[in-house]
């Protein structure tokens, strides 16, 4: 299992050196700078992204961009596989991701990044996440949204995951809710928020399509996932979403939904659903820093996430953010300083990605 941990970062160092009871102004302004000094020596680790596409789209091309517009490291797996029915390969992204941390030269110092292939935009540099949940060996922390998939099972069942994500949200806090979701009984109404409403909002349901977390920390996990998948009492048919949602379930483990989701979209971003819940009235565009943000629940303030996902295909229903910032970084003439990597190796990389055109 993981360790549930809460380590020290640097923000929480300064705060405590703030405190009257850690000394003077004067001993402060000579321990900041040494912390630092020792902070940058000795923190060497790096935030790499893996994503899974066997097919070059307009999609991958613009995670490309992205990813080498803020200077990461991406690596595309499953070059190799065949066209096949989507929820079958969807399933398969676990044993891929896992063969691949086994032979790979990742360090396990560094904090690796998953997410989807074709609908997923890198909206700023790994030194903008969040310190205390990258560094010092990062717990697996998934991306949260505002709405629970699957939850209709088949035969009006209704997912045991959603039912206990819903009931562990808090009573202060909101999750937009439309019409539809209004109608069903496993949702409770008072912690809804209309789509076009104002308040901030909470992201309490997993979403597989971006995870973090250190090699390790994913390796067990993984390995924890094809164990349950082959049990024949294991949930199928719903892409790995599903599978690892049910899985969460039975492990009766109530810190996983507080302290693995990142519910307040500190890091991920989950645009969709249901039909766009993060409306004009929600998110603000930075001008200058070419940021989405959005308020945030927990510090009263703005957050701006670093990856954004716009949940497979629904683009259109956000669109007004999607052209927003694919628009900026389509007209970005700097420097390209992230590097892309297509696995497995016998693939001619330059082959693979020459739709792609600049952005490689």
């Amino acid at each position: 299992m993981w360790k549930f941990t809460d380590p020290l970062g640097p923000w929480d160092f300064e705060r405590m050196l703030i405190d009257e009871s850690y000394g003077t102004m004067k001993s402060l302004s000579l321990l900041i700078p040494l912390y630092y000094l020792c902070f940058v020596l000795v923190n060497t680790a790096k935030v790499v992204v893996v994503t899974i596409a066997n097919t070059v789209r307009p999609g991958l091309c613009n995670l490309i961009r992205s990813a080498r517009i803020h200077d990461f490291a991406l690596y595309i797996l499953g070059a190799d596989l065949p066209n096949e029915d989507l929820y079958t390969f969807l399933e398969k992204k676990p044993k891929i991701f896992l063969d691949f941390l086994k032979s790979s030269s990742i360090q396990d110092s560094d904090t690796i990044v998953f997410v989807d292939g074709y609908d997923v935009l890198i909206q700023g540099p790994s030194r903008e996440m969040d310190p205390q949940i990258t560094d010092n060996n990062p717990l697996l922390l998934f991306s949260g949204e505002s709405w629970c998939w699957p939850w209709n099972l088949g035969n009006k069942h209704v997912s045991s995951y959603c039912k206990k994500a819903m009931n562990l949200v808090d009573q202060s806090e909101k999750i937009a809710c439309s019409p539809k979701m209004l109608k069903w009984e496993w949702v409770d109404k008072k912690r809804c928020d209309p789509l076009k409403g104002h308040s901030a909002i909470v992201f309490p349901f997993l979403n597989s399509g971006m995870y973090l977390g250190s090699k390790r920390n994913i390796m067990n996990f993984l390995n924890e996932y094809l164990t349950y998948n082959e049990n024949p009492n294991a949930l199928h048919g719903f892409t790995d979403q599903g599978s690892i949602q049910d899985m969460i379930y039975l492990q009766k483990n109530d810190t996983f939904f507080h302290h693995h989701i990142d519910r307040y979209a500190k890091i991920f971003l989950n645009v969709c659903c249901p039909q766009g819940a993060l409306s004009e009235h929600r998110v603000t565009w930075d001008e200058k820093t070419s940021h989405w943000k959005l308020a945030s629940h927990e510090t009263r303030g703005e957050t701006a996430p670093t990856f954004i996902h716009w949940n497979a295909g629904l683009i259109g229903k956000a669109d007004f953010m999607h052209k927003k910032l694919l628009d900026a970084q389509s007209a970005f003439h700097g420097i390209y300083r992230g590097s892309i990597h297509v696995h497995p190796d016998n693939v001619n990389e330059t082959t693979f990605l020459q739709s792609c055109g600049e952005a490689v």
